[in-house]
């Protein structure tokens, strides 16, 4: 009798440090704390189910590029927080369901009544029956993050599309601004530097200035004449085909010598001109070179068999090429824009803090042995084409 009264004292102590070592909450509160869970779960599935048709309408959609990126950002923000929620949720579950056996063990309730309250209905927002088994819920919670797992690379690689599609558009205007101030620039050149323009211009400056008029004689000075009339008319008569002649050797216009001191200073020029050619031409040979890019090689065979596939982190492409031999974004320029319109790491153009938890933080170029995203091999085709 003895050893039975000490064992209950025994299982008295112990029951006693348990309600000591966890402070339990009550069993209404983990009864209200459990159905709110539940109807998170259900909040969430009406938000997935909204998402799934706005990824309808936005794939249907012929509004711009821009716009539909930027909704497509939204819903990703959206997708994201969904997740959180639903991660939190499920943590939640797993322990508000681990606390009724402690409350039994306790004594705080049983479990007949505590069945009796969760065989309750319950009803979400719209009065609708309410999913009350635990494991059920948990799993249409995975269910969900399954779906927006999916929603999310979908989306991803559809905003990736758009931007690329996009940053075509700009290069491709940009082209064309570029291509029409070098053809007016070219113009401008070609009028300035035309040879003989400015002598063909004084020239039609002098032909448009007016004749100055000859001097007439004074009235006085031919009544003061002596001689007869007769005589008069014999000498202008003798003087008509001389200033006839006089005229037809004005009319002919001799070219004009062009100074000395200006031919000196077009040598000149010409001769500065030439140094500086010389000049720039050296320092296009002194520039770093490096192997210019092997573009559209494919992948070597292990790389090609690598599951998950690789993926271009420019156009895209699976299992293709490597992100380095792309055709589609081909210069640095490029791909920087596109690198920075996905706000992605500069080294290993995926999504990460781009500081030196980056995994490619130490690693380097295969050209010139630089960190990011190098420039050499395009700078290298860009002097061939300036030489």
């Amino acid at each position: 009798m003895e050893q039975l009264q000490q064992q209950l004292q025994e299982t008295k102590d112990q029951l006693e440090k348990l309600r000591e070592a966890i402070p339990l909450p009550s069993p209404q509160e983990v009864y209200a704390r459990i159905i709110n869970q539940y109807l998170e779960v259900d909040r969430c599935a009406k938000k997935v189910a909204s998402i799934s048709r706005h990824i309808q309408t936005i794939s249907r959609s012929q509004t711009s590029l821009e716009c539909r990126a930027h909704r497509i950002s939204i819903i990703l923000l959206k997708i994201e927080n969904l997740r959180i929620r639903l991660a939190a949720t499920k943590l939640h579950l797993t322990t508000l369901v681990a606390l009724p056996p402690l409350l039994f063990a306790t004594g705080v309730i049983t479990k007949p009544l505590r069945d009796e309250w969760m065989a309750r209905p319950f009803y979400n927002d719209e009065r609708n029956l309410l999913l009350t088994d635990p494991d059920r819920v948990k799993m249409g919670a995975k269910e969900l993050m399954a779906t927006l797992d999916s929603h999310r690379t979908y989306l991803s690689d559809l905003r990736d599309s758009l931007q690329l599609e996009q940053l075509e558009e700009e290069i491709s205007s940009h082209d064309e601004v570029r291509n029409a101030l070098k053809n007016v620039q070219e113009t401008v050149e070609k009028f300035a530097n035309q040879p003989g323009r400015s002598a063909a211009a004084q020239q039609r400056h002098d032909h448009d200035q007016p004749e100055e008029p000859y001097e007439t004689e004074d009235e006085d000075e031919e009544l003061e004449s002596d001689e007869p009339e007769s005589d008069g008319e014999d000498m202008r008569n003798e003087q008509a085909p001389r200033a006839i002649e006089m005229g037809n050797e004005q009319k002919e216009v001799v070219p004009a010598q062009r100074p000395r001191h200006v031919i000196e200073a077009e040598l000149h020029e010409e001769s500065r001109a030439s140094n500086q050619v010389a000049r720039i031409i050296e320092d296009l040979m002194s520039l770093p070179t490096c192997p210019p890019r092997r573009r559209g090689g494919g992948l070597p065979r292990s790389v090609a068999l690598r599951n998950p596939p690789i993926k271009c982190a420019f156009c895209r492409a699976t299992g293709s090429h490597r992100a380095d031999a792309c055709t589609r974004v081909r210069s640095v320029r490029e791909r920087r824009i596109l690198v920075q319109h996905q706000k992605k790491c500069g080294r290993c153009l995926e999504q990460c803090p781009g500081n030196s938890t980056c995994r490619m933080f130490h690693a380097k170029c295969i050209y010139c042995k630089k960190e990011g995203l190098c420039e050499l091999p395009d700078q290298v085709l860009e002097t061939c084409d300036k030489l």
